[in-house]
């Protein structure tokens, strides 16, 4: 699958998993191909690296229910694990490709 689409449908879960942004979601999902161009915010238009890093986004993709024991110290959500190892991931589309 390519980036736009694995970008586009990630979006999509989010959305409806009740992800709530400041962005016009139409405008959102058509501008995923510019957002990939620039990791970065740019003014006005959110660029990919704003969006799957934030924690809304996160909470809404991969939900907050599940909590996982990680090293028997830490008791976290899902979201928080898989967003931390996300951050590690030399391409975190591809990351997020395996959750859709």
């Amino acid at each position: 699958m390519k980036n736009e689409e694995i970008l586009r449908k990630a979006i999509e879960k989010a959305v409806k998993n009740g992800w709530n942004f400041n962005y016009d979601r139409n405008e959102l999902l058509k501008n995923c191909k510019k957002s990939l161009e620039s990791p970065f915010y740019e003014y006005g238009s959110p660029r990919y690296f704003s969006i799957i890093f934030s924690h809304s986004f996160a909470k809404a993709f991969w939900g907050e229910e599940e909590k996982i024991m990680q090293e028997e110290r830490f008791i976290m959500s899902k979201w928080e694990v898989e967003l931390q190892q996300m951050v590690l991931e030399k391409e975190p589309i591809k990351y997020l490709e395996k959750f859709l």
